[in-house]
């Protein structure tokens, strides 16, 4: 679904209007918003020649306070702080567009169109989002001709510079230049063209034989329409960032002369053509641009911590469909997905999916679960301060825990949403009801309120609210009961070792990735005490050295590193419920 066709999708831009940042934030944020019908812009102060912008705009679709509640939230600024991006997450799900600073980390979505210096974490990045022409022979260009042009600021008097050594080196009669829109442009040498600001140079850019900019959007719109272009940086950080798209570069503070004039040819009439980033051949892309924002897949049902939804934390890992945050609060890492929920729990995902995973559907591996399942009871009876006789098994699939516990002689009870698991654990003789923990009508089912022993055998990544889970589950364990539980492991042996494949092979259904402190400081918040935990899942073959050069000698090493020092990538809690 288009953004431009959810007309009910309410969306807030904030761009940047700061001094030394330029208009292009503005003048994008002025573009989405003529593209977004329910949207409006947030304009908190501005310079008096940036507002010359907003000319024509209608007033109602401007405010200046952010209050409440939006789909989506598109900060497109030079840099904002944690602490505002923290605020704007509690308005609306939010997207930085080539966003710096400290907030950077905690926005739900990121996209850079233009390259960064360092390796940070982004869901996209991709130059050819930017808004730029289409390249065409345009039969108006004129051989020999410059066009000088910094922005709308130009905070560093480039402009001058830059026209003044082309005046002395011969260039004035075939220069245009084009006057910043935030300052008074200073004394300018004779023979140069110089035109007030405009309100779009894509004209000019057109014409244009060469242009000398800094790095920027006018740098690639220039390229994408077909001119040569030589940049001039205000400072070392726009200059290291053109030398890293592959423009070619003249200077630092002011040009320098001779790099200047060999980037634009010995004459006028040079032939010789500039090396630049790649050119565009495709249409306009303010379309693709919206297309590609996480609205247009699917905003996530839920954000922040699942277990503390106020709780906004720094990004560990993105893509374009996931984005995996770290909570500052508990230290659990949680997922915000971006793609459709195409999840579905059937007779499928127990038999063909668990097949490709395993090499044998869940049934073929019943016996190996129910094993499994009897050393979990043994591991739930040594920590439980008194005897367990009932147990409420949740996610009980197709039931082998349950036929553990029954052959130990628990009056067991499952719980899953599966109707085709559920009927196969009545055949077996097992009480069992089919729905949502989380459903009051589910939990009302059930024949008894409180159990000694509730259990979730890979089953707590699933749920993306734990802040109704986990209250749930200390409801249902008894007062010195005890709640067990499996989950795939964050700090094992391929989270260790390639975080990278780690994140992006963790399931789309999985909303938590779990440690041993996490676990501690989420379950004691609901009543529980952790009395032990057990790392299994233990895979040599995943250690790098086994893997690239295996004997039987290092995978025993491995096994037995990932046993003493718990690398497994799964592990097991028992906690008991506290309280009388």
């Amino acid at each position: 679904m288009n953004l431009e066709r959810k007309a009910k999708m309410s969306v807030l831009l904030a761009p940047d209007t700061g001094r030394g940042h330029g208009s292009a934030h503005l003048r994008r944020a002025i573009g989405l918003l003529n593209a977004l019908p329910d949207s409006k812009i947030l304009i908190d102060s501005m310079s008096p020649r940036l507002s010359s912008m907003l000319a024509g705009i209608d007033p109602g679709r401007i405010t200046d306070r952010l209050g409440g509640r939006w789909n989506l939230i598109i900060v497109d600024r030079f840099s904002a702080e944690r602490e505002t991006i923290q605020d704007f997450l509690r308005h609306g799900c939010t997207v930085g567009i080539d966003l710096g600073g400290g907030g950077r980390a905690y926005c739900d979505y990121l996209i850079d169109t233009l390259p960064r210096l360092d390796d940070a974490a982004v869901n996209v990045a991709d130059s050819t989002l930017l808004d730029l022409p289409e390249a065409t022979q345009d039969v108006s260009r004129q051989k020999g001709t410059i066009l000088v042009t910094f922005g709308g600021e130009d905070p560093a008097h480039l402009t001058e510079s830059v026209a003044q050594l082309l005046s002395t080196a011969g260039f004035a009669a075939g220069v245009t230049v084009v006057a910043p829109t935030m300052r008074t442009l200073g004394r300018m040498p004779a023979g140069l063209e110089v035109l007030p600001p405009q309100p779009t140079l894509e004209p000019l850019l057109r014409r244009a034989d060469r242009v000398i900019t800094a790095f920027g959007m006018t740098a690639y719109e220039a390229t994408a329409s077909g001119a040569a272009v030589v940049t001039v940086a205000p400072t070392r950080y726009h200059d290291r960032l053109a030398r890293k798209a592959g423009f070619r570069r003249a200077g630092v503070g002011r040009p320098n002369r001779g790099r200047l004039l060999a980037g634009l040819g010995a004459s006028c009439t040079d032939e010789q053509r500039l090396p630049n980033a790649p050119r565009r051949s495709s249409a306009r892309s303010g379309p693709r641009l919206l297309a590609r924002l996480p609205a247009e897949r699917s905003l996530p049902a839920r954000r922040g911590c699942p277990a503390h939804p106020e709780s906004f934390g720094p990004a560990v890992w993105r893509d374009p469909e996931k984005s995996y945050f770290r909570c500052p609060r508990c230290g659990i890492v949680y997922l915000e997905r971006f793609a459709p929920d195409e999840e579905s729990y059937g007779a499928s995902y127990f038999m063909e999916e668990y097949r490709a995973q395993y090499g044998r559907t869940y049934l073929e591996d019943f016996d190996h679960i129910a094993a499994m399942g009897t050393a979990r009871l043994a591991r739930a009876r040594r920590v439980a301060p008194g005897e367990l006789a009932t147990v409420l098994d949740v996610g009980c699939a197709y039931g082998p825990f349950l036929c553990a516990a029954a052959r130990e002689g628990l009056d067991a009870c499952g719980v899953d949403v599966a109707q085709e698991a559920i009927a196969h654990v009545r055949t077996l003789g097992i009480e069992a009801v089919c729905g949502s923990i989380l459903d009051p009508d589910t939990v009302a089912s059930l024949e008894r309120e409180v159990f000694d022993l509730v259990t979730l055998w890979y089953v707590v990544e699933h749920f993306d609210r734990l802040d109704e889970l986990l209250p749930r589950l200390s409801r249902l364990v008894r007062p010195g009961g005890v709640l067990a539980m499996s989950t795939p492991y964050g700090r094992g042996v391929s989270a260790r070792r390639s975080p990278d494949q780690f994140y992006r092979s963790s399931p789309r259904d999985h909303f938590t990735i779990w440690d041993r402190p996490s676990a501690r400081r989420i379950l004691r918040e609901y009543g529980f005490r952790v009395r032990r935990s057990v790392v299994t899942g233990h895979h040599p073959e995943r250690y790098p050295l086994v893997r690239h050069r295996g004997t039987g000698l290092t995978e025993r090493v491995a096994l037995g590193h990932s046993r003493l020092f718990g690398w497994g990538d799964t592990f097991e809690i028992y906690a008991v419920r506290e309280g009388r």
